[in-house]
């Protein structure tokens, strides 16, 4: 099922130059992106997916109604990712390897894909310690996309997240800016102070428990409480989720006004 108003931009004759794409396993969301009067427009739509298999045929018909595009950007969310200094990897795709399955054994134990799927591999270099990203490639997600779109370039979602989260940090001094990018089916969540990125975790099929047991367990680590937190929500089930945290913290705040928020962090 289609939602949003993705042919509003192609009715109105204004041709996008942009597609953002996310899929989290089950539903594919995107936003075309076009101008007017030099302001970027967002046109959002989304299609549940029951098989990894459909995936091309859905990317297939967003093709269609597209021209040339300028910019494609693309990725997963809800997936393992794990965040590490930049010094620690020294460039080397074998420590980068050893690295994610160290932090995500669990994880990959009951994931069903195949273990030896790529890496993506996203630098944060305008961050202090130039945190690295890296996550699993989801290959059907891949093919699908690159296939229609050989122009198309692949985003951590979760390092998108952050650079947002970096940007919100050095203008609340001695606070942590928490971002979480919820959905139907779990949250992205990531934490920066002044100007650092500090954590990066993820929850499944709306654990909110589990997040919040997350976020306490090392808002303590760093010698934090409750109303040193700045908690910023978006998605399909933020209204809910921030009247779940809102026990704990008081500091929470939603933004933007629709469930696929998060898809403009991509483009940033």
């Amino acid at each position: 099922m289609e939602t949003g108003e993705t042919d509003k931009v192609l009715e109105t004759k204004v041709e996008p130059f942009g597609l953002l794409l996310r899929w989290d396993g089950f539903e594919v969301q995107w936003a075309w992106m076009s101008k007017i009067n030099d302001l970027v427009n967002y046109s959002f739509g989304s299609r549940e997916v029951n098989q990894p298999s459909m995936l091309p045929e859905v990317i297939r018909a967003l093709k269609s109604r597209s021209g040339t595009l300028e910019t494609v950007l693309y990725s997963r969310r809800f997936s393992p990712v794990t965040m590490l200094p930049a010094i620690v990897l020294d460039g080397s795709d074998e420590s980068a390897s050893m690295w994610f399955n160290f932090h995500n054994a669990d994880a990959l134990e009951s994931s069903s894909s195949e273990k030896k799927s790529l890496l993506r591999k996203q630098h944060l270099e305008s961050v202090e310690g130039e945190p690295v990203f890296l996550e699993k490639t989801d290959e059907n997600w891949e093919f699908a996309v690159i296939n229609s779109f050989p122009q198309a370039r692949g985003i951590v979602n979760r390092a998108a997240d952050m650079k947002l989260a970096v940007a919100d940090s050095r203008q609340n001094v001695g606070k942590w800016v928490i971002r979480v990018d919820v959905g139907k089916r779990g949250a992205d969540f990531v934490a920066a102070s002044e100007g650092k990125a500090v954590w990066s975790g993820y929850s499944e099929e709306g654990n909110v428990e589990g997040m919040l047991y997350d976020i306490v367990n090392v808002m303590h680590r760093d010698g934090k409480g409750p109303e040193d937190l700045i908690i910023r929500i978006a998605g399909a089930g933020a209204v809910e989720l921030k009247s779940s945290l809102s026990r704990f913290f008081k500091d929470i705040h939603l933004f933007g006004d629709t469930d696929f928020e998060g898809l403009k962090s991509l483009a940033v």
